[in-house]
This record gives structure tokens, C-alpha cells and sequence, in this order.
């Protein structure tokens, strides 16, 4: 028989997670641990679980966050959102959008799979240029009615199986696209005319990454990225932002203190060597960066000393 999770258990888990810390210390609704987590990736915001299930039954459970879930599997599933109950048919991508705060229960005698995006509320009301407080989300039933937020939920997906040095920054960025899709289509009083500015395409982010990279160590300015756009300086950090959340300088250091990182431990190069190939001034250049982004020095990690946290 397909165990409950009961009002208190939820109310324990949903307590043990802190998404801005990218930790998950229980689980939020399944039966055991998920597939694949990005609990300890840089994620920012958001957390994404991929879920095998042999059952599932979830009974009047609430979450201070909202969670998204994706199907990647078929079959029938009986969900109750608030008082509304439904029979849904279950296709691969198809997305329900459950809302913080809002009671749910859903119970399934068939194997599925699935992913659960886990989202902060805080995000919404943090977003660059929106126009008032954050409103209220409407729940949605498991439904194909939004192919763009089903695009957005595959991108996390195949995020979350990517283990490149760049997926985590694509992570960040998917967190506030999903975030500023939600608030034009899934608000209390959506479609009243906000016109939201998505920052950058996905598509000139690409370019600008592949430039980031092939770049490599080199100097690399602001107006060069801007120019590769063909936009103005201005304009380009300010749809830069939008788009990723970070500054022009933040995204290229990030990238290049992640390239540092598997050089420091791929090679046996010096770390002056590795500093000056990835664009850092100094070797105490580097050492500074790495403190502030990771938390411990690129000798330290060499050499296998990490801090432990506490």
C-alpha cells in the first residue's frame, strides 16, 4: 500500500530546505531520494529533483515555495489542488504549476517519472525593472497550454543531467526566465497588460558565452561584448542583467574562476601559469577571486585542504 506523507512530515521537510544555500537536507514529497538533485550546485533560487516513483501519494501537503512539476513518463494520476480535484492522463511534458502556500494532494498506483522545480517566491519580487510587488501565482492541472514554459522546464532538465563547468550559470539564468514567465502568465490577474523585458535571447547568450570561451585568458571589455551583439554598451548590460541576473563581470568572472578550478585540478601547471591563462592579473589575483567565489584558495584545493563548514 502506498504510504501518506502526512501534514507534519511535509511541514518537516519543507523546513530542512534552503535553496539559497543550495542545500536540501529532506526530501520535499517523494517516497525515497531523488534520481538527480542539484542540492549543492550553484543554483541560486531554484532547485530542480529528478523523480522515480513505483506510487505516489501525497496527501494535504503545503510548501512556503512554489513548485513546478514536469512529466517525463506517461500514465494516470488523480490531483487535488486546494478544493478542486481532477483525473489527469499523464504525457511526457506536460507541466503543473502549484503555487507557495497552496494544499495539495496527488495519488498515482502507476511508475512514473518526473521533475520537480522547486522555485523561491523571494525571486519574484527580487526581479530587475518589475513593475509593483510580486502577485499571487494561479495553480495549474498537468496541461500541454504552455509550450513555452514546457521549453523552459526541458532546458532545466537537460541542465540538470549537464555537469559542464558552464551548466550551473544556465541554471541561474533558466531560474529567472522561469520566474519572469510565471509572472506574465500564471499571476492572479495575469494577461492585465504587463509587458515583461526578457533580457537577451538564449541564442545571443549562446554567442556571448562562446565568445567568453574562446577568449579564454584574454582581455575582454564590456563594449566588445556589446559589439558582438550589436547593441550599445548601455543597452547591453542592461539586457545582460535582465537576462542572466549578473552583471557583464560577474558572468565573465564566474566563468573563468570555473575554468581556473578544473585547471588547479587537471593539471599540475603553477597556479601563476593558470592565473595568467585565465585572465587574472596575479597569482594573489586568482587566490583573492577564488576566496570570495568559493571559499577557500586554489592551494588549498590543490593540495586537498577545503575548510570543512560547519
Amino acid at each position: 500500500m502506498a504510504a501518506s506523507i502526512a501534514n507534519k512530515a511535509a511541514d518537516r521537510a519543507d523546513a530542512g530546505i534552503d535553496l539559497r544555500d543550495g542545500r536540501v537536507r529532506t526530501r520535499l514529497f517523494a517516497n525515497r531520494a531523488p534520481m538527480v538533485s542539484s542540492a549543492g550546485r550553484r543554483w541560486g533560487a531554484m532547485q530542480a529533483d529528478l523523480e522515480t516513483q513505483p506510487f505516489l501519494d501525497v496527501h494535504q501537503v503545503s510548501h512556503r515555495h512554489h513548485v513546478l512539476s514536469f512529466t517525463l513518463s506517461s500514465g494516470i494520476n488523480e490531483r487535488r489542488l486546494e478544493r478542486e480535484r481532477r483525473r489527469e492522463t499523464m504525457t511526457k511534458g506536460m507541466v503543473a504549476v502549484v503555487p507557495a502556500g497552496m494544499t495539495l494532494s496527488t495519488r498515482t498506483d502507476t511508475p512514473l517519472q518526473y521533475m520537480n522545480v522547486i522555485l523561491d517566491p523571494d525571486v519574484l519580487a527580487e526581479l530587475p525593472d518589475r513593475p509593483g510587488p510580486a502577485p499571487r501565482l494561479r495553480p495549474t492541472f498537468l496541461s500541454n497550454d504552455d509550450p513555452a514554459l514546457g521549453g523552459l522546464m526541458r532546458e532545466v532538465h537537460d541542465v540538470l543531467l549537464d555537469e559542464g563547468g558552464l551548466a550551473d550559470l544556465r541554471a541561474e539564468a533558466l531560474g529567472l526566465s522561469i520566474a519572469r514567465h510565471l509572472l506574465r502568465h500564471h499571476a492572479e490577474g495575469g494577461d492585465n497588460g504587463l509587458r515583461w523585458n526578457y533580457g537577451l535571447t538564449r541564442a545571443q547568450l549562446r554567442k556571448v558565452e562562446e565568445h567568453i570561451l574562446a577568449c579564454h585568458g584574454d582581455s575582454l571589455t564590456v563594449q566588445a561584448l556589446a559589439d558582438l551583439l550589436g547593441l550599445s554598451m548601455p543597452h547591453f548590460s542592461r539586457q545582460f542583467r535582465q537576462a542572466t541576473g549578473l552583471s557583464p563581470y560577474q558572468y565573465v568572472l564566474r566563468i573563468r574562476l570555473d575554468q581556473a578550478r578544473r585547471a588547479v585540478l587537471r593539471s599540475r601547471l603553477p597556479l601563476l601559469a593558470i592565473a595568467a591563462d585565465h585572465g587574472f592579473a596575479s597569482e594573489a589575483h586568482l587566490a583573492n577571486a577564488f576566496r570570495q567565489h568559493f571559499g577557500y584558495t586554489p592551494g588549498s584545493l590543490r593540495n586537498g585542504r577545503l575548510p570543512v563548514a560547519g
